[in-house]
Parts: structure tokens; C-alpha cells; sequence
């Protein structure tokens, strides 16, 4: 007996022993003349039948655990499991210690072998091998023979005979196998997706789609590289309006962090330019993103940023004080450095408010990314549609909203294909004027 069955043992309540003998005798087994009836076992001062007692199974203090049923004397039956209980034998040897009567009782000298063999069986019932916590022959959790977590030969993890995380013999973290998915569907990780309409997963794993929305493998709403032109200028324009969410939804189209945002202003009014560089300024801090806003009035710091691939997104505010022709010249000198920053995926942004000598859609037709033929100034408050909410420009962008301060609707492309009219003024009598127009390219 190992030292761990004698600490079970020794320390185990003595009431474990003794709860045969608190039971009354009832007239099945009742002492008749100072022995017991026919049929039944004298276990201490009980007459016990052991052919049948739960407690006292084929002999006395044999205990059957688990629920077993004592049946014929023995545990469970004699057939239960092809032999008699593992302990019977033992048991009907008078109690371990030869010190026992012809009934098998406890003499003067081993009257605390009732209790030990009481407490043995029960725990070698349980057992039924080695005294281990579950049937094996090691001292270990799950019967297996080495002190393993789970049934191996090597005090694993995970049966297997060499020590891993993932049953192999080599002592290494083994791969899981490959994912593999049915109908049309693709492994993306752990997880098999529909890349013909998964936001997270469109056209391929981990491509996101900025508006939530994917179609036919490609994201709604243009994502990255192309032009917004606004029908605001954001001289009056505070945080937190609609029109305000139309600016920072174009600015912040790119996924970069820093944000590196160049804001052209030569020819703008400085409150238009500071009340959206507060509006930028706002939502970067709400977003927890990094924005990297850097000014300037000179042309030639414009052309270089935009060679050397220095910016994600170029900010051209409303020019109303340039001078006549202006604008149109310089559309057409940056006409080329700009098509191939959007085709590289960076986002040009055209504020439009209508005023001065109103330079702004001669300057965008000049640079070849959008025809716009003119512009006509909206009265103040004049409701406005948001005509694309999955378009990432109007992405929750309050609708319907009232234009502010020099706010204009310009004739340009039809809307349709890379062209998408985002905000409008709705006509039921003719088609929709749009204000806020998205190409990608």
C-alpha cells in the first residue's frame, strides 16, 4: 500500500466505518436465540444478508460504490464485468487480517480493520486496480500509466508519447490541417466566408469594405483612389452637422494612420479654411486616428508632394480671391501628377463654394479627373438628399439637410458607373442637381 492510500486512510472520517452499526434491527435480521436467521451474516451486532447488502456484499464492510446494486454477493452481480468484484476475495479472507471468526467478523485485535477494510474497498471499488484516482497504475489523473494530464505513456498534454501540444512525437507545436470548405466558399483563417459578399472578406480575405457593403466580390463605394468634389466651401460650417460628416467622410477615406493630409489654401478665405480644419481636426480625435494636416499656398510644394508620394489625401480648398483663369491653368499643370496620385490610391478633395470669380469648375475640368461645367449657387437652407448612403462619402450622413452659406449644385457626369451622386437637390419635376460627387478612378 502506497503512502498516498495510507493518507486517505488515516485521515477519512470514522463514521465511514461505522455506518452499518447505527442501523436498527428490523425482524429480517434479528439475533434469534444469539445467532442470526437463516439467510443472514452476523456483522458486528447486526445480522446482515450479504448476498444483497449494498454496504456489506458478500461479506462484511465489503461496500459496493458507484451505486453499484449488491447482487449474489458481489457488486453489480457476479457477471457484471466476466468476474467477481475486484475486492471480494480479500474480504470474504476475514477482513485482511486473519483475525476474524468463521462469519468473518472482527476479533479483539483487529477491531480497526472493520473501519480500514470499509474505507480500502470503498476506494479500491472505485479504482479497481491500484488505488489511483481513476482505474490505472500510476498515481494519475486519467488512467494511463505514466502521471500524465490525459491517458499517454509521457506527461503529455494531449495523448500522445512525446511531450507536445498536438499528439506527435517530436516535441514540436503541430499545424492544424488545412481548412477546407464546401459550396463556393473560401478558408480565410479559421473561418470559411462568401468573398462575393463578406464586408471583411471581399474579393479576398481581409479586404475590408469601408461602407459595410460588398457586392459581387467589390466593396460598395469607392474605398481608396479617386476624387470628391463638394458643393460646400465651410466658411460657417461647425462640427458635428451633416455637412460637416460629408468633409470628414472624404478626407478620412484612406485607412492610413498618420493620416497625411495636404490642404491647398492660396487663394481661400482663412475661416473656411479654419472651420474645416477644426471639423478634421474633431473627428481625427474621435476616431482615434493621427492626422498629420500640413498648409500651404505654394504650387510648387504641391507638385513635389505629390511626386514623391509624400501624402494620402490633397485638401483644395474654395479659391473665391484668385485671380481670372488662375485655377483652370493650374488644373492643367498638376493634371498628370494628379491622375497618377488617385490611380496610386490617393484621394483628391475640391471645395466648391460658388464665390469671387468662381474658379473651381474650371480647375477640375482642367485636370482631366471630372467634367464640371458650371455651378449655380443654392439659396441658404435649401434641403438637401443624400442620394448613396453606401457610397463612403455618405456614410452616415444625416438626411435630408439644409445647405448652409455658399453651397452649389454643378453639372457634371451622369451618375453611374465610377460616378456616384452621394448628395442632391431632390426635383420631383426633373432629374436631381447634384452637390457632392464621388469618382473613383
Amino acid at each position: 500500500m502506497t503512502p498516498r492510500h495510507t493518507w486517505a486512510i488515516r485521515y477519512l472520517p470514522l463514521w465511514i466505518g461505522v455506518v452499518g452499526i447505527t442501523q436498527a434491527c428490523a425482524l429480517g435480521n434479528s439475533l434469534v436465540g444469539g445467532s442470526c436467521a437463516a439467510g443472514y451474516v452476523q456483522c458486528g451486532e447486526q445480522c446482515i444478508e450479504v448476498s444483497s447488502d449494498q454496504n456489506n456484499c458478500g461479506a462484511c464492510g465489503h461496500v459496493c460504490s458507484g451505486g453499484n446494486a449488491c447482487v449474489e454477493g458481489s457488486c453489480g452481480g457476479p457477471d457484471a464485468d466476466g468476474s467477481a468484484d475486484a475486492l471480494s476475495a480479500d474480504d470474504a479472507d476475514a477482513n485482511r487480517d486473519g483475525g476474524g471468526d468463521e462469519h468473518g467478523n472482527p476479533d479483539a485485535s483487529g477491531a480497526k480493520d472493520a473501519v480500514v477494510d470499509v474505507v480500502v474497498d470503498a476506494i479500491g471499488d472505485a479504482m479497481a486496480d491500484g488505488g489511483d484516482a481513476v482505474a490505472d497504475d500510476g498515481g494519475d489523473a486519467v488512467g494511463d500509466d505514466g502521471g500524465d494530464a490525459v491517458a499517454d505513456d509521457g506527461g503529455d498534454a494531449v495523448g500522445d508519447d512525446g511531450g507536445d501540444a498536438v499528439g506527435d512525437d517530436s516535441g514540436n507545436v503541430d499545424a492544424l490541417p488545412p481548412l477546407v470548405c464546401d459550396n463556393g466558399l473560401t478558408a480565410c483563417g479559421s473561418q470559411c466566408v462568401d468573398l462575393t459578399n463578406d464586408p471583411a472578406h471581399c474579393g479576398g480575405c481581409t479586404t475590408v469594405c469601408s461602407s459595410q457593403i460588398c457586392e459581387n466580390s467589390a466593396c460598395v463605394g469607392i474605398a481608396t483612389g479617386g476624387i470628391v468634389f463638394i458643393g460646400h466651401d465651410y466658411d460657417s460650417t461647425d462640427p458635428y452637422t451633416a455637412q460637416a460628416r460629408v468633409l470628414s467622410n472624404a478626407v478620412f477615406i484612406p485607412r492610413a494612420n498618420p493620416l497625411r493630409v495636404l490642404s491647398f489654401e492660396e487663394y481661400a478665405n482663412p475661416s473656411a479654411v479654419a472651420h474645416a480644419s477644426a471639423i478634421l481636426e474633431d473627428v481625427a480625435q474621435q476616431v482615434g486616428r493621427t492626422l498629420a494636416l500640413t498648409s500651404t499656398g505654394d504650387e510648387a510644394a504641391v507638385s513635389a508632394a505629390l511626386s514623391a508620394g509624400a501624402l494620402d489625401v490633397l485638401l483644395i480648398h474654395d479659391q473665391p480671391n484668385a485671380p481670372s483663369g488662375t485655377l483652370a491653368s493650374l488644373g492643367a499643370t498638376w493634371a498628370a501628377s494628379l491622375t497618377a496620385f488617385a490611380q496610386a490610391g490617393g484621394v483628391i478633395v475640391i471645395l466648391d463654394g460658388g464665390t469671387g470669380v468662381d474658379e473651381m469648375p474650371g480647375f477640375v475640368s482642367a485636370t482631366g479627373l471630372l467634367v464640371v461645367g458650371s455651378d449655380t449657387l443654392l439659396s441658404d437652407g435649401t434641403a438637401l438628399e443624400v442620394d448613396s448612403n453606401t457610397d463612403v462619402v455618405g456614410i452616415g450622413v444625416l438626411s435630408p439637410y439644409a445647405a448652409e452659406s455658399h453651397s452649389v449644385t454643378v453639372d457634371t457626369e451622369p451618375n453611374g458607373g465610377s460616378v456616384v451622386w452621394v448628395v442632391d437637390v431632390p426635383n420631383p419635376e426633373s432629374s436631381p442637381s447634384p452637390v457632392v460627387v464621388h469618382k473613383g478612378l
